[in-house]
């Protein structure tokens, strides 16, 4: 498995990748005498030099968003071209495809990168990068690995990618089914805690459709508030956009977002949301769960 020889590592520097640390290949060990690395870089490696100048310039192609993909997909293959086989120009060329959403390609380089060196993947960004590319490819277990590697050492990461990686975790806890549904609720409560704007509402939400699930209906009505219900549409789809909510834009647990953030709007409103998240999700493990809110919806509108 792609994940077998990682360890997570977090360093918060620098300038070029945004957070992270610089690539090992790239930080030459001590010199005796106590010459500095920059020194040993420019005179005994000037390759290594260039090569690792040109990946510090892709990465900060990476540091914003949208940033400038395909210019951080050129200045990787630049590198590789300079020096073959090393793994930091393959990190950089799977987040530049990732960000261009081609996640095959980057989890092909990802792949690579491991094969090249076994840890090339402890800097949070690359292991970001691995659990989207994993989720978006069909590897789920890999992808809920990555996940769980990252959050060990959330704390430590820029507010922004924290509240991202926790969101799309949970997703991805609450799709697995009925057996991670413990850990969905654990990791959207702590969502909820560290998210902020669209995404503190995405995560509520989610948290809330969790607990209904698990039979805690309860909760879940007393943590959709109004201004949770009043934004979540825009939210929702702001997230989906971005992939936040699992692996495809069509995935059809955003849908279920939306019919639970209706729960308390009217009745035609809340029916017609869950009937179109059952209609959709033909594979999902909380089909009988949406069968049973859209039933007790027509029961309602029966009765009056």
């Amino acid at each position: 498995m792609l994940l077998a020889a990682i360890g997570v590592v977090v360093v918060l520097s620098a300038q070029a990748t945004g957070y992270g640390r610089a690539p090992d290949d790239c930080t030459p060990p001590p010199l005796e005498g106590g010459r500095s690395a920059v020194v040993w870089q420019r005179v005994k490696s000037p390759p290594l030099r260039r090569y690792c100048e040109r990946v510090a310039g892709g990465l900060s192609k990476l540091a914003s968003e949208p940033g400038m993909p395909n210019e951080a997909l050129r200045a990787a293959l630049e590198a590789e071209d300079m020096l073959p086989g090393r793994a930091p120009a393959k990190v950089l060329e799977a987040r530049a495809h990732l960000r261009l959403d081609h996640a095959p390609l980057a989890y092909a380089a990802l792949r690579e990168a491991v094969a090249r060196r076994e840890r090339s993947l402890d800097d949070p960004p690359a292991l970001l990068a691995l659990a989207r590319a994993a989720a978006r490819t069909g590897h789920g277990a890999e992808a809920l690995q990555a996940y769980g590697a990252l959050l060990a050492s959330a704390d430590a990461w820029p507010p922004a990618e924290r509240s991202a990686a926790y969101v799309e975790a949970g997703m991805l806890l609450l799709a697995a089914g009925p057996s991670r549904l413990a850990d969905a609720v654990v990791t959207l409560r702590q969502a909820r805690r560290v998210a902020t704007g669209d995404l503190q509402l995405v995560a509520t939400v989610a948290l809330a459709l969790a607990l209904d699930r698990g039979g805690d209906a309860r909760e879940a009505r007393a943590i959709l508030d109004e201004r949770t219900l009043a934004g979540a549409d825009d939210a929702i789809d702001a997230a989906r956009a971005k992939r936040h909510l699992g692996p495809s834009p069509t995935e059809p647990e955003a849908l279920a977002l939306r019919a639970m953030s209706l729960e308390g709007r009217p009745t035609a409103q809340s029916r017609e949301a869950w009937r179109s998240y059952f209609d959709a999700a033909v594979n999902s493990p909380w089909r009988g769960h949406a069968k049973e809110k859209r039933d007790r919806k027509d029961a309602a509108r029966g009765a009056k």
